[in-house]
């Protein structure tokens, strides 16, 4: 009797050093390859860099966030309770998490996985695609886009919350566009690098490197971009409403 009674307290101890052992998740500002570059009252811009063979912290997202990826890589996503996942990360990927996601990746390739992490510190509320499959499984609702002025630039929009839109742009070589709207604050991220003067005189500029940012506020002058590559700039622009 005192070996079974012996048998059965050791079967309900045994677990607990197991499950004190599980690894907690850390919030994503304690997550040690995200540096918080720029903050304000609608945003949190991380930098994001992870060599090969390395693995971010298992950690939480605590608001909802985007990640545009500025250097692509092959890595596998794991989550708590679930299948480990292949994820292929191609240059302009535009990917939105929700808030309480938690999450590792690591890096199972041979060069730097690089993207820039938005996170909205104001409840984005439902959000729908436009004119790329962001949200798997729901419908595409592509406006119609007006013929454009300059055909130097193309724009796609992505999705849509309750709080803002999301644009891809392309500014072909050799060409250029203005940045900045009147009645709206804008957050830019270059995929790619180009030049960014004050007007659209084309004056002087500084270099805009990939993965650079632009915080634009609205009712401030417009900024002009030229590309003097041989190949497409692109940038995307978040647009926050009023």
């Amino acid at each position: 009797m005192k070996a079974r009674n012996l048998l059965f307290v050791l079967l309900w101890i045994l677990p607990l050093p197991l499950v004190a052992q599980a690894p907690s998740a850390v919030l994503l500002d304690e997550e040690p390859h995200h540096h918080l570059s720029f903050e304000n009252a609608f945003v949190k811009v991380h930098e994001v860099a992870l060599p090969p063979h390395n693995a971010y912290k298992l950690h939480r997202h605590v608001v909802d966030e985007i990640a545009v990826t500025i250097a692509g890589g092959t890595a596998v996503v794991v989550t708590p309770d679930k299948p480990d996942v292949l994820q292929i990360y191609k240059d302009g990927d535009v990917r939105f998490v929700r808030t309480g996601r938690v999450h590792s990746t690591r890096n199972i390739g041979e060069t730097t996985i690089r993207n820039v992490s938005i996170g909205f510190l104001r409840p984005q509320g439902d959000a729908r695609n436009l004119c790329a499959a962001i949200f798997p499984g729901q419908p595409l609702h592509c406006p119609a886009l007006p013929a454009a002025d300059d055909a130097a630039r193309n724009d796609q929009p992505l999705f849509e919350t309750e709080q803002m839109r999301a644009t891809l742009s392309r500014v072909h070589p050799q060409g250029s566009a203005t940045l900045g709207e009147s009645d709206r604050d804008e957050l830019v991220i270059a995929i790619d690098p180009f030049v960014l003067a004050d007007s659209v005189k084309m004056g002087p500029g500084r270099i805009v490197n990939a993965g650079d940012f632009l915080w634009l506020e609205r009712k401030v002058a417009s900024r002009a971009l030229k590309n003097d590559r041989g190949e497409d700039a692109r940038f995307v622009t978040f647009s926050f409403l009023p």
